[in-house]
């Protein structure tokens, strides 16, 4: 802008990422040159306009927010946005998505907190458009082309699997149910949207995910019927219900599991962005327009509780355990009671999985550890998480991992940095 005038082409995720970067610039500018240079910025929103603007004499700093003008005027400096719909700026700048931390504290320093700050930065994947309706007073304002009716039902299989891997056919029959239709019939769909302004998907590799899934739940859920809930319903359980086949390999040869061929036939992609689903379904609900006559929460608890009838085999929560936390937090009774059950009678299901300690890798044990703790964060859990505790505790048969069922039952009654929101009556009768 200090230089002769010029043509320079700046591409973001959307044109208004780019004008709002200008913004930010010139806002960073000493006063008088602020001052200066937004009085000469000019957003020019059609081409007739261009044409009036081009023509002054007047040194204007000129920004199209229209398709490609049909000609440049060399008396000014003129902007050209473009967003990701346009292949890579030649002779341009791409702004790059600012790191986790400058992120989150810029957020902090409009005045959030850490912990908003956060979520929405976890929410958003500090994509500006997203933030933008999370943030939105009004967000049906800023509904993107994706969302609206005529588009929404086609990336309702999408929304219900969060991500999965293009490469394993497993993920990709278990897209196709959900859809229910071909899977080159899904990718299709969605795939012109991905170099689209505010897409809301992305492939990294060959990965698929949702960009957000806070955002795409709040703008697409309307859009999902009784008959997707009933295909979720299956391919979670066919999904989440596949015993990991490395837990039929001796302890000492489990850490080399894929070089003997005992891999799950699905991506932990896909059973990680199901689990979460649970959880934002029974933690978000349905929207009125979805004709279900189960309660989401009720739906999800059953799922769950059908997911760990653990009486059955312990294989089935040593191979969930890195997702057992979150389907602790998506239906936390279905889950106690599942754990209670698998703790009955005299040999019970549960300790198997405290005998899987490798010597090269971790054990599925502290997965449940770890789901138990995330539960006493809700008081009304307390008691029945600490029984359990107890009981584990008796049974642990020890090991090399610090984790352990009475290292969790301290660490949530440390008296001087508790890992539970309890008072302290609600801790008393917890013992």
């Amino acid at each position: 802008m200090q230089a002769e005038p010029s043509k320079l082409t700046i591409q973001a995720d959307t044109r208004e990422e780019v004008i709002a970067f200008l913004g930010a610039v010139i806002h960073q500018m000493p006063e008088a040159q602020n001052v200066e240079y937004l009085s000469r910025c000019i957003i020019v929103q059609s081409e007739s306009s261009w044409r009036y603007f081009a023509s002054t004499q007047e040194s204007l700093i000129l920004i199209p927010a229209f398709e490609q003008p049909k000609f440049l005027p060399t008396e000014h400096h003129i902007l050209i946005p473009i967003g990701r719909e346009i292949s890579r700026a030649k002779d341009g700048l791409v702004l790059s998505r600012s790191n986790k931390t400058d992120f989150r504290q810029a957020l902090v320093d409009m005045g959030l907190s850490e912990e908003r700050a956060y979520n929405l930065s976890k929410n958003s994947k500090r994509n500006l458009n997203v933030l933008r309706r999370l943030i939105a007073v009004a967000p049906e304002i800023h509904t993107p082309d994706w969302a609206k009716p005529e588009n929404g039902r086609s990336l309702i299989a999408v929304l219900l699997a969060g991500a999965w891997d293009d490469t394993k056919e497993g993920d990709r029959e278990a897209i196709a149910q959900l859809a229910r239709k071909p899977y080159e019939e899904v990718v299709a769909d969605i795939s012109r949207w991905v170099n689209s302004s505010d897409p809301p998907v992305r492939r990294v590799g060959s990965v698929w995910q949702l960009i957000s899934c806070e955002d795409s739940w709040h703008l697409l859920s309307r859009f999902i019927v009784r008959d997707d809930l009933e295909a979720f319903k299956n391919v979670t359980l066919s999904v989440l219900g596949t015993f990991d086949p490395r837990y039929e390999l001796p302890l000492d040869q489990r850490y080399a599991a894929s070089i003997y061929g005992k891999d799950l036939p699905n991506s932990g992609f896909l059973r990680k962005g199901l689990a979460e689903t649970l959880a934002i379904l029974a933690t978000r609900g349905l929207p009125s327009e979805t004709q279900d006559i189960k309660p989401a929460q009720e739906r999800v608890s059953g799922i769950i509780y059908q997911l760990l009838n653990s009486n059955v085999d312990w294989h089935i929560w040593a191979s969930l355990a890195y997702i057992l936390p979150t389907l602790a937090e998506a239906a936390p009774e279905a889950f106690l009671e599942a754990v209670d059950d698998g703790l009955a009678g005299d040999n019970p299901t549960l300790v198997q999985i405290f005998l899987q300690e490798e010597d090269f890798g971790g054990s599925p044990h502290t997965g449940l550890l770890w789901a138990l703790e995330v539960l006493v964060w809700e008081a009304q859990y307390l008691s029945q998480v600490t029984l359990i505790l107890g009981k584990l505790s008796r049974l642990d048969p020890g090991g090399k991992i610090l984790n352990r069922p009475f290292r969790s039952l301290c660490e949530i009654f440390l008296c001087w940095n508790p890992q539970t929101p309890a008072n302290l009556a609600q801790t008393l009768a917890s013992y």
